[in-house]
């Protein structure tokens, strides 16, 4: 049997040394990300912490997980540093060229075909086709998770949330809240909470900045400063929406003043339930009998 020297065979060999050696490791996805779809926008959220593969994992603070593009779009993602920024400058170039081919703006159905579009490439580039081309079962080398939101003015302002899955190119969906990465977990139990259905953007950036916090202090992949990016409606300008970033000093300013009191609610209020010192009828008179 000849040997094979080519630089595809190299290749094929090292690769398949490295599936034997880490088919069996599921890496966690070092981030917390949460996002809300609100009565009057959107609320995206997350941590800043990164892991890059430099021979070993080496952790760098303060690195950007939230994306804008033109005013509209929010991205946020989970997962390797590479693979997001890859990720958002494609769903950036399929945006932006749908929009220059049609000369007006995506609607909430064209965005969702541009995202899924965008995504699905780079599945089938990383995965499907390196895969097939080093002749190896297929592989998730690029598998991270991200939100995607926007709006849409067809008629009426509609916000829309997605869940973009790098890990088979499947867009998911948010009517609510949801979150990803190595936090989701924590957050998932705190959102569930948390979370009430008309709940507006200024009350979720406090739930936000609360949860990725909260999060942050429990899981060791998960910390450095929180990041908030908001996309509601304009007041200064009838009919149109803003995009904005907010800054630390504001989510610090935020933080300091709702941490307390969703603490408080958690620890004091629970234990007067628990020992009956608080009774239904008081609890529903402070709720106004509004079901969460």
């Amino acid at each position: 049997m000849m040997r094979d020297s080519s630089e595809l065979g190299r290749r094929k060999k090292l690769f398949i040394a490295l599936n034997r050696r880490y088919r069996h490791k599921v890496k966690p996805m070092p981030t917390i990300i949460v996002g809300f779809k609100c009565t009057d926008g959107v609320v995206i959220a997350s941590d800043s912490q990164a892991e890059f593969g430099r021979g070993v994992d080496v952790k760098r603070l303060n690195a950007n997980k939230i994306y804008t593009i033109d005013g509209r779009y929010i991205i946020a993602g989970s997962g390797i540093l590479a693979h997001i920024q890859v990720l958002v400058e494609n769903v950036e170039f399929c945006l932006r060229n749908r929009e220059g081919q049609q000369r007006s703006e995506l609607n909430k159905d064209e965005a969702e075909k541009m995202a899924e579009e965008a995504l699905w490439s780079l599945v089938k580039h990383y995965n499907v086709d390196r895969s097939n081309l080093l002749g190896l079962p297929e592989r998730e080398y690029f598998q991270p998770i991200a939100i995607f939101a926007g709006r849409s003015r067809e008629n009426n302002i509609e916000y829309y949330v997605y869940f973009l899955h790098g890990y088979d190119g499947t867009i998911e969906p948010v009517t609510d809240y949801g979150a990803a990465g190595s936090g989701a977990a924590y957050a998932e139990l705190l959102l569930k909470s948390l979370y009430y259905e008309d709940i507006t953007v200024e009350e979720a950036i406090k739930v936000a900045i609360y949860v990725v916090g909260e999060v942050k202090a429990i899981d060791p992949h998960c910390g450095g400063d929180t990041q908030v990016a908001i996309l509601t409606a304009d007041t200064s300008s009838q009919g149109d929406t803003r995009l904005r970033m907010l800054t630390k000093s504001e989510i610090e300013s935020i933080e300091k003043d709702a941490k307390p009191k969703l603490d408080l609610m958690r620890t004091a209020l629970v234990k007067k339930i628990l020992r009956g010192e608080i009774d239904e009828n008081k609890i529903r008179e402070i709720a106004g009998n509004s079901q969460r």
